[in-house]
């Protein structure tokens, strides 16, 4: 990290640490009126002070691991490990933050499902912890079960895994990809009526040299949909080696 993406990381810990602490205090809030007399409940007002500032605080971490790539922290391996783990902290405290929830709102008769997070909230850091902490593994996936037995959101955790490339890998991909677009730039010179076999065969180069090339562009494409009678999901640079074959018409027109 530069010396302005370190500030800016430090002072994301900072406003993290802030946001985790008002949480706290409002959550304490919260409990203390449950338990200082059972037949009054919280008022919905503490409620909602209390849920404005876990969302404020869980939100923070999700932009968060959102411009992790951006601040380059994956290149520190063990303050990343340090982020890694404590977004699988934060993923904790919103288990245990929605259980407290749904007692409360069961206790005082109110819906908890206007609370209830979005369908892909917290998936960045959900897909963050499953793929980085490989050996928690068995911790990460109780963490999956937890969100799901308190019916909140848990697609990130069956996301699939975007790998990181290098700068060696990067640089080694792109390579990959010139090369074989200059092969078949020759090609076409030398064979300009190629055989169905030949063409074939370019499909197939160009097809890997897109996704070569597509590999250390920015961005993320996903595709889904049928080719034939199979099913096809795929992302990255395998997409862009799918939309290149596939979108090439399958024979030379006459």
């Amino acid at each position: 990290m530069g010396a302005t993406s370190a500030t800016e990381v430090f002072n994301l810990e900072d406003k993290g640490e802030q946001l985790k602490q008002q949480f706290e205090k409002e959550l304490n809030d919260v409990l203390t009126q449950a338990r200082s007399n059972q037949a009054t409940h919280p008022t919905p007002e503490i409620v909602r002070t209390a849920h404005a500032a876990a969302t404020t605080f869980f939100n923070h971490y999700e932009q968060f691991v959102g411009r992790s790539d951006l601040l380059q922290v994956q290149h520190h391996e063990d303050w990343a490990r340090n982020f890694y783990e404590t977004c699988y902290n934060v993923l904790h405290t919103i288990t245990i933050y929605y259980d407290v929830l749904q007692d409360v709102c069961t206790s005082s008769g109110a819906d908890w499902t206007i609370y209830k997070p979005s369908p892909m909230a917290y998936a960045s850091m959900q897909r963050l912890v499953y793929n980085k902490l490989v050996d928690r593994r068995q911790e990460v996936l109780g963490l999956k079960d937890a969100f799901e037995k308190l019916n909140l959101p848990a697609g990130g955790f069956a996301q699939m895994r975007v790998k990181s490339l290098s700068a060696k890998e990067r640089v080694m991909s792109y390579v990959f990809g010139v090369v074989f677009v200059v092969a078949v730039l020759v090609a076409a010179v030398v064979f300009p009526d190629p055989s169905a076999f030949q063409y074939l065969v370019f499909r197939w180069v160009m097809s890997l040299a897109a996704a070569g090339v597509g590999a250390v562009l920015p961005g993320f494409l996903m595709i889904e949909g049928t080719i034939g009678k199979f099913a096809i999901r795929s992302g990255g640079a395998v997409a862009l080696f799918v939309v290149v074959y596939f979108l090439n018409p399958q024979v030379l027109p006459s």
